[in-house]
């Protein structure tokens, strides 16, 4: 499920049993395995070419969060439960509304062209390719996210928001997550 060699949807498949297998003997190897499985959530959305798998992706975040935040707090780790909350709740929403707070759209014409391209070659690899060729894209896509988060305003793009920013929410009422 780590491996950034395979499809998204396999390495969310492999995450979420990785969880199932851990909650029995290993919880700490089990919120690993979650928030691993949390993190595919926007790759997923964004690079699966089947509108189905995009969807189920979709329909799991909410589950995969509840279970998730259940977990953390019956570990004692409230914080990471909050994290895990948002994190999934700014994938659905964001992706179900197309809003948030640095929508794909909003991205510069050339980044976001970028950023379709290698989706769009990852799609390709996932059928057929050699291992070396679809870790230097994946590496590739990394690298684009990675510059789309330094544009002001998109610093959390395909991610929740920080926690030490909904604690300061927080302080000005209840925040739901």
């Amino acid at each position: 499920s780590t491996s950034q060699h395979a499809p998204p949807h396999e390495r969310l498949k492999y995450a979420l049993e990785w969880a199932q297998v851990a909650a029995k003997c290993r919880p700490e190897s089990c919120s690993l395995a979650l928030r691993h499985a949390i993190s595919l959530l926007p790759r997923m959305i964004l690079l699966e070419k089947k509108l189905s798998s995009r969807i189920q992706a979709l329909k799991r975040a909410p589950q995969l969060a509840q279970t998730a935040a259940m977990h953390n707090i019956s570990l004692g780790d409230y914080d990471a439960a909050v994290i895990l909350l948002e994190k999934a709740r700014g994938v659905f929403w964001n992706h179900m509304l197309d809003a948030g707070r640095c929508p794909i759209y909003q991205l510069p014409d050339p980044l976001l062209q970028r950023l379709r391209d290698i989706s769009s070659r990852l799609n390709m690899e996932q059928e057929s390719s050699m291992l070396t060729t679809r870790q230097q894209t994946s590496l590739r896509f990394d690298a684009i996210v990675a510059e789309a988060r330094t544009i002001p305003g998109c610093e959390t793009f395909m991610e929740g928001f920080p926690l030490d920013q909904l604690r300061a929410a927080a302080l000005h009422g209840p925040v739901v997550v």
